[in-house]
């Protein structure tokens, strides 16, 4: 895991090289290991390779002052977290031998090694063992089409000199970040926002309609717009690529999109046959994320998804290779998961590591969470996260697996059982919709009314929503937001909606898989395992095993009991614990947010006075009301409360414009 930054100059600009080295030491904690610096004059091919204070000496690269005084259009900077062959020849940014291509890489290839003997067939000779060469060689050798042939994750940047072109690209899900600035000036790029506004200068701009998505619904990283105007993000399961040198003559950028969610397709017809590639393709997918050359261990929370990639771990592992367990203990009953934890790590034979964080640890730290996710964020629990990190990151883990993913993929989240309602229903299946709704109705914490509302959203036209939200109290335009101030700024008022069809349930997943809900979880887990220089990964997430379960039928990842996830529970029956295996509660990392929130309320109430006031958009004194409440720190507008206190601390941090 690593991050990176890039500036190329239009026109002939020269690029604010005191600007690259402050933005990529911004970067530091993607990348303790190593620094690397490109310079080059992408008109007349000078290029000039720098290096910083901790970039191994052993590869003799200059101090960056030493070589940014001449006029240069193009600069890189780059921070590296050695995972696969730690040593100096997996230093970055890497060129090609004959000095044509160079690559910046955050991320993983899986598969790399499979494709090598390929590579050396066509003739390239491999100086290391990193997966960066594997790209590099790849990308010399098939050129962009290489990105359909990896397996992992990635955010890349690949300057072809010899084609004049820049080309940025992310994996298929987005798993690594990437955002990007375009204007008369050039293009600036980089894994992290912070650093790309270092890079930029000036104060940054809201977004009015990225704005209220998050205000109102609680969402960010959805599509390409940021909360911020002209920070863009490269999407997921694309290329973007830029002729060089820039210059308005040259044309716009081009955008080509090389894998999309897959759609409806021939579903497959015996479900022992599709549980059992199921397994296959699930410890498949854990095994390649074991690859590493430095100690990895699985953060557990308890729960089906994380106590399966545990025992896939386990039993992919030769017998007496060390991995530790890392969970948090929330400090409530109601929501406490540890003998699920101890459970797991039990049955996987591994050692369990535990974190008990508390209010007063959060307080002390929201300042400093706050600046590390760099766009807002959505409850306490990412806090949670955030400790379970460090927890690693202290024992000496450098690579964390986790089940990120999984509710998204398979179902798992309650509130897809009013989706699986709705499709019954919208397919006149009356009499198995009734046995559906009572065996849902019995779960833990889900009443009738709440499951009937969820499945009439999904059943209502879309002209008819306004009416529908504003008899049960979720108008689209609360109290304690500015409406007017919205609107005056083009913002319609509207709620994310799934695409049409008859299956509700999958319209819903492929909403969150790509809008709703995985976007943001990523980046919470992305930033939060950065910040102690830790690499997370996330099995579920792995094309062969997606594409599977686009194909299963809905009935297959929620039945007729309402049990969620139920195919992936079939396939794990002897490898995960039965209890686990069992369980119809949804906890999940889950925090003592009331009780928190309440030891926060007088920081929230001094920073909602101190901040609140300039930003537009929010109305101050209801969620004033909210935090002088204790018994409203709970449901919606415990919600609230929070996005409106995680909003204004944001925007104090980054200086964000409201004009």
């Amino acid at each position: 895991m690593c991050g990176f930054v890039g500036v190329v100059a239009q026109g002939g600009g020269a690029i604010p090289v005191a600007r690259l080295r402050a933005a990529t030491a911004l970067l530091r904690h993607r990348g303790p290991d190593d620094e690397g610096f490109l310079l080059a004059a992408t008109d007349l091919r000078r290029v000039r390779e720098a290096g910083g204070p901790e970039t191994p000496a052993v590869l003799g690269l200059p101090p960056l002052e030493a070589v940014g005084g001449e006029d240069f259009d193009f600069g890189l900077g780059f921070r590296r977290l050695a995972v696969q062959d730690p040593s100096p020849a997996g230093h970055q940014p890497m060129g090609s031998p004959d000095g044509r291509l160079f690559v910046a890489f955050n991320g993983e290839l899986y598969n790399h090694l499979s494709l090598r003997p390929e590579l050396e067939a066509a003739g390239w000779r491999f100086a290391g063992r990193s997966d960066t060469e594997t790209l590099l060689a790849a990308w010399q050798i098939l050129g962009p089409a290489c990105l359909e042939r990896f397996e992992g994750m990635w955010a890349i940047a690949v300057v072809d000199f010899a084609a004049g072109r820049l080309t940025l690209s992310r994996d298929r899900f987005g798993i690594k970040p990437l955002y990007l600035c375009r204007g008369g000036d050039g293009v600036l790029f980089a894994s992290e926002i912070g650093a790309l506004l270092e890079l930029r200068g000036g104060s940054p701009r809201i977004h009015p309609g990225s704005w209220f998505r998050y205000l109102r619904f609680g969402i960010t990283d959805a599509g390409r717009e940021t909360l911020l105007r002209g920070v863009e993000r490269v999407l997921p399961g694309t290329c973007v690529s830029f002729d060089l040198p820039l210059s308005p003559g040259r044309g716009d950028p081009r955008e080509r999109r090389f894998w999309s969610l897959p759609g409806a397709a021939a579903a497959p017809r015996d479900r022992g046959e599709a549980t059992a590639a199921l397994r296959e393709r699930f410890l498949e997918s854990v095994s390649a994320h074991l690859l590493s050359d430095v100690p990895l261990g699985v953060a557990l929370s308890g729960g089906i998804d994380s106590a399966a990639v545990l025992a896939g771990a386990r039993s992919a592992l030769p017998a007496g290779t060390r991995i530790r367990a890392f969970g948090m203990v929330a400090g409530d009953p109601a929501l406490d998961e540890e003998r699920f934890m101890r459970l797991a790590a039990g049955a996987a034979g591994v050692e369990l590591l535990r974190v008990h964080p508390d209010a007063a640890e959060l307080e002390a730290d929201l300042e400093r969470l706050v600046r590390v996710q760099d766009e807002p964020f959505i409850s306490t629990s990412i806090y949670a996260q955030y400790r379970v990190f460090r927890l690693a990151r202290e024992a000496g883990a450098r690579v964390v697996l986790g089940g990120q993913g999984a509710d998204e993929l398979l179902a798992g989240y309650p509130s897809y059982l009013g989706a699986r309602l709705a499709s019954l229903l919208r397919a006149g299946r009356l009499l198995r919709a009734r046995r559906f709704a009572r065996a849902a109705a019995g779960l833990p914490g889900l009443a009738v009314r709440g499951l009937l509302l969820r499945a009439g959203a999904d059943l209502l036209p879309p002209a008819l929503e306004p009416l529908a939200r504003s008899l049960v109290g979720e108008d689209l335009a609360p109290a304690w937001l500015d409406a007017g101030w919205f609107r005056e700024r083009g913002v319609r008022l509207s709620a994310p909606r799934p695409g049409p069809g008859r299956e509700r349930l999958r319209a819903r997943l492929a909403l969150a898989l790509t809008e709703t809900s995985l976007p943001m979880l990523l980046r919470f887990e992305d930033r939060n395992a950065m910040a102690w220089s830790v690499e997370s990964r996330v099995p579920f997430l792995w094309r062969p095993l997606v594409e599977l379960l686009a194909r299963v039928p809905e009935e297959w990842l929620i039945d007729d009991d309402a049990r969620t996830k139920a195919i992936f529970r079939d396939a794990l029956r002897g490898l995960v614990p039965a209890p686990i295996l069992e369980r119809r509660d949804k906890i999940g990392f889950a925090t003592p947010e009331a009780a928190w929130m309440r030891a926060l309320a007088p920081l929230a109430r001094k920073r909602l006075l101190e901040v609140a006031p300039g930003i537009g958009g929010l109305r101050v004194a209801p969620l004033l009301d909210d935090w002088a409440a204790p018994g409203r720190y709970g449901g919606v507008a415990g919600s609230r409360s929070w996005r409106g206190l995680n909003a204004v601390l944001w925007a104090r941090a980054l200086g964000v414009r409201f004009d």
